[in-house]
Parts: structure tokens; C-alpha cells; sequence
């Protein structure tokens, strides 16, 4: 791991009288109408990251994410199982926050995590 560096914060603007300092505005900003509704979030494509199910042959019993994949590990089955290893010619490809990306030959779907 990389030693930390401490980041020096640039200065605040100056701030005149009793008024608050202005900061930047850019005119790139777009402009929001607070009477517009918000857009839904949009849903990972299933061909991506594939279909939602849950697997009979799995019991996801535990799910710890870092940003770090090499610190990600799930228990399944009562083993512990990091990205890329396996259970029962099961690949877990991925481990996200909420779910895990897993795979058998070239069917690949998510299971969700749910505490019990």
C-alpha cells in the first residue's frame, strides 16, 4: 500500500463584510427546475452484470466489499471465497456491494445478499 500524503486544501475566498464568500459558478452547470422530477435510477443491463436469482446450490451467508477487490470475500457454503475463486464449479467473478456476480460455464447471473 502506497504511504498516505496530506493534501493541503486550497484557501477559501475572501469573505467582504457580512456577506458570505462567493464561490465560482460555472456556466456549465446545467440548471435544475425544482417542479421537474427526479429521473430514476437506471438499472444495470442483465447482459452486463446478469439476470437477479437465486441459486439453490448457494447460501450466501456473509458479503464484505472494500475498495481494494483483493480485500472482497464472501463466505458461501461455509467457505470463504474471494474474487475469482470458486465453489462447486462456481466462479465468483465479481463481489459488489449488495451482490455477487457468479458464473458456470457461460451462464452468469447476481445473487443479492440478504441479512437474515
Amino acid at each position: 500500500m502506497p504511504p498516505r500524503q496530506l493534501l493541503e486544501k486550497p484557501p477559501l475566498p475572501a469573505k467582504v463584510g457580512n456577506q458570505p464568500p462567493s464561490l465560482p459558478v460555472s456556466s456549465a452547470a446545467p440548471r435544475v427546475d425544482p417542479q421537474e422530477p427526479v429521473p430514476e435510477a437506471k438499472t444495470p443491463s442483465p447482459d452486463d452484470n446478469g439476470d437477479v436469482r437465486v441459486d439453490p446450490r448457494i447460501d450466501l451467508q456473509a458479503l464484505v466489499w472494500a475498495p481494494e477487490a483483493s480485500e472482497r470475500f464472501v463466505v458461501i457454503n461455509n467457505r470463504l471465497i474471494k474474487e475469482g475463486g470458486s465453489i462447486d464449479d462456481i466462479v465468483v467473478l465479481r463481489i459488489n456491494r449488495d451482490d455477487v456476480l457468479l458464473s458456470t460455464g457461460t451462464d452468469r447471473w447476481r445473487q443479492v445478499f440478504q441479512i437474515r
